[in-house]
């Protein structure tokens, strides 16, 4: 899982550092965490397009290469360089429905225009839509921040949320608790059908990711054993 996660990670993080690191591979590939794509997506973009903006389709392209080794490849008309670790991060903003691209290109404005600068990676490291902090501390390290929002305040969140889209009543499954906090987005009924709707607000995001955190203190009945919250269940956040 990538977005909803209540483990304490730190990290240093140096905006003006542009030097990425060589992480090490697993079973023979590289096997990236978010934070080690999204700092190698940082960078080549800083080298290679800087002022630039990668969309859904250029990324689609760039999840495509080849995996092994590195050299030039041709993306939208212009060649460019690729070593094997940035091919894999390329491959990791695009697992899962894009669900990193879609965290990521909303990281400088809330807002998903489905486009990705490198502004956007920095601010995402700072705002909390990549386990960040709004401000960094005196030692540059970044956090999960989901304990900044206490339990209580993310079911009312939810709750306000959900009821305003579904109406009273409503259930939700866990995976679509994990699908806000890592594709900023749930699947809801339109007047177009059933849709993925993408959530601007980040404090919808980070209730879903508190929520799910607090998953077990909400175990009353049978709804639960088979990943399903219910309404009743998430009040009991609001005495955690």
């Amino acid at each position: 899982m990538t977005g909803v996660s209540n483990q304490q990670k730190k990290y240093n993080f140096d905006p003006t550092n542009y030097v990425t690191p060589e992480y090490k591979k697993k079973n023979g590939e590289y096997q990236l965490t978010d934070y080690q794509a999204a700092i190698t997506v940082r960078n080549w973009m800083h080298a290679n397009m800087p002022g630039g903006m990668i969309n859904g389709g250029m990324l689609s392209q760039l999840a495509k290469l080849d995996k092994l080794g590195s050299g030039a490849h041709t993306v939208d008309g212009k060649t460019y360089n690729f070593t094997e670790q940035e091919k894999a991060a390329f491959r990791k903003f695009n697992e899962d429905g894009a669900t990193l691209f879609r965290r990521l290109d909303s990281g400088e404005n809330g807002t998903h225009d489905f486009q990705m600068g490198e502004w956007d990676i920095d601010a995402a490291i700072k705002n909390g839509r990549l386990h960040g902090t709004t401000q960094h501390s005196a030692q540059g390290y970044w956090r999960n921040r989901n304990e900044d929002m206490p339990p209580a305040q993310a079911a009312e969140v939810l709750d306000d949320y959900l009821t305003e889209k579904v109406g009273n009543g409503w259930t939700v499954k866990e995976k679509d608790l994990r699908l806000i906090g890592d594709s900023h987005g749930m699947y809801l009924n339109t007047k177009n059908g059933r849709e993925f709707v993408m959530i601007d607000d980040p404090e919808v995001i980070r209730a879903a990711g508190v929520v799910h955190d607090n998953w077990s203190k909400m175990q009353i009945g049978e709804g639960n054993s088979v990943g399903t919250l219910s309404q009743k269940e998430l009040n009991k956040l609001l005495d955690v």
